[in-house]
């Protein structure tokens, strides 16, 4: 059970218990009376980009679950790519492996790596 909604909070549904479609849901407007939320999360948690907004009576709301922010793992995922591509290019077009004493064959392989993790952490 939730207390009283503040924008930015996410709240997680159960189809078969509520009539929202599952999934996680952020807070993003409150008036004296009805809150404003926005389809952030599938319901196995994973971030989905809907636009869809629903709108509650606080009472309602109250009687949702807390839910985790489902961008955490996708902001990690996202810092994983940037860098695993900057690795990338260094290792291409600079004398960063040289550097570090590995073939720029190596640099550049270690750099899809990171990246890759990153595009699987993002989901």
């Amino acid at each position: 059970m939730t207390t009283d909604p503040a924008v930015f909070d996410h709240v997680q549904t159960d189809e078969d218990r509520d009539a929202l479609p599952a999934g996680t849901y952020r807070v993003v407007g409150v008036s004296s009376n009805t809150v404003a939320l926005l389809r952030v999360g599938s319901a196995s948690g994973s971030r989905t980009h809907t636009g869809e907004v629903r709108h509650l009576p606080i009472e309602r709301y109250r009687s949702l679950d807390p839910a985790e922010n489902p961008d955490v793992g996708s902001a990690i995922g996202t810092t994983l790519v940037i860098v695993g591509t900057t690795i990338m290019l260094a290792g291409v077009f600079t004398a960063a492996p040289q550097l570090v004493s590995v073939s720029t064959d190596v640099f550049v392989f270690f750099g899809v790596l990171v990246a890759a993790i990153g595009l699987v952490k993002r989901g």
